[in-house]
């Protein structure tokens, strides 16, 4: 069994926050252990934005399907059914 003091675990425990989660040169001591071909941190705002897409689009289309006839109810059917494919392939689901 191995023993060891409590004040020594709490005192490397506090020096390892201090120095590695709360420290002033927290930002580079993570950069230094992240891979190279991590996206580096400006690309996470382009990143979130490109996640957003999908759900613009949908809205877009969800919007364009309650909008007016044109009063062609051929067309105004095609451009629902195509729409609905869009729909379909951008969310993932099975519904038509």
């Amino acid at each position: 069994m191995i023993r060891i003091s409590e004040r020594l675990l709490l005192e490397a425990v506090r020096t390892f926050f201090d120095d590695r989660i709360f420290g002033p040169h927290r930002a580079d001591l993570l950069a230094a252990q992240l891979p190279e071909r991590g996206a580096p941190v400006a690309d996470i705002g382009a990143l979130c934005r490109e996640g957003e897409r999908p759900a613009r689009g949908q809205r877009g289309l969800m919007e364009q399907l309650a909008g007016e006839d044109d009063g062609d109810p051929e067309t105004a059917a095609e451009f629902r059914k195509s729409i609905r494919k869009q729909f379909t392939a951008w969310s993932g689901s099975d519904a038509t």
